[in-house]
């Protein structure tokens, strides 16, 4: 499904580049499958846990309560990621 969204993509945005933000999964073995599927297609991954401080120790602290989803803090802090590390290397 990524592989066809990044054709996809690539055939309406030329010039457009496709990343993937790699979120841990509670089965290491299928998180490493996956993200050796992504890389072996060279699609940019970056993971989540690269992205957030500390993620896999205080995960909660980037989690709205009782649902687990990213809170505000989890968006800000990927959207400066998104920002500072593929939109501005992008004209490097």
């Amino acid at each position: 499904m990524i592989n066809v969204s990044k054709e996809m993509a690539q055939k309406e945005f030329k010039s457009a580049e496709f990343h993937v933000l790699l979120w841990p999964d509670n089965d290491a073995n299928l998180y490493q499958t996956v993200l050796g599927e992504l890389r072996k297609k060279n699609i940019h991954v970056h993971l989540i846990t690269d992205i957030l401080e500390n993620y896999q120790k205080v995960q909660t602290h980037y989690e709205i309560s009782h649902d687990g989803h990213p809170n505000a803090l989890a968006r800000r802090k990927i959207a400066e990621y998104v920002i500072d590390e593929i939109l501005n290397n992008k004209t490097k």
